[in-house]
């Protein structure tokens, strides 16, 4: 009778699983890591100019005083009649033929308006 341990072997060393070979790819985990670090310096930079836009805000909210021109985020532009620093809100001359005023907020304050005094010559003849 032939020998037949040896093929039984050959048999069973082929026929026992091969680890599967990792696919090589060309980034690995690198790009993971890549990404990740982008992202946090996108998200750190957005902080900071929330941060410096909200200072500067409050800056120009601080300078109110009574009659400044003032613009409100829907588009509306009024006058200052009195500032209400404990509840963060201004009254707001809206009309001033008919003495309409109105409460905001102040983060609905977009823009403040510089008054600039100058000399306008007076209509001859009035």
């Amino acid at each position: 009778m032939p020998d037949t341990s040896h093929a039984i072997q050959t048999v069973m060393f082929l026929a026992e699983e091969a680890p599967a070979a990792q696919p090589s790819s060309p980034f690995g985990m690198e790009i993971f890591f890549l990404l990740a670090v982008v992202m946090v310096v996108v998200m750190l930079f957005g902080r900071r100019s929330q941060k410096r836009q909200a200072q500067e805000h409050q800056k120009m909210i601080e300078k109110l005083t009574t009659g400044t021109k003032v613009m409100l985020n829907s588009g509306m532009i009024a006058l200052v009649d009195k500032v209400d620093a404990a509840n963060q809100e201004v009254r707001l001359l809206i009309d001033e033929d008919k003495k309409v005023h109105a409460r905001f907020n102040w983060a609905s304050i977009t823009k403040v308006f510089k008054e600039e005094t100058a000399n306008v010559p007076a209509k001859e003849g009035a």
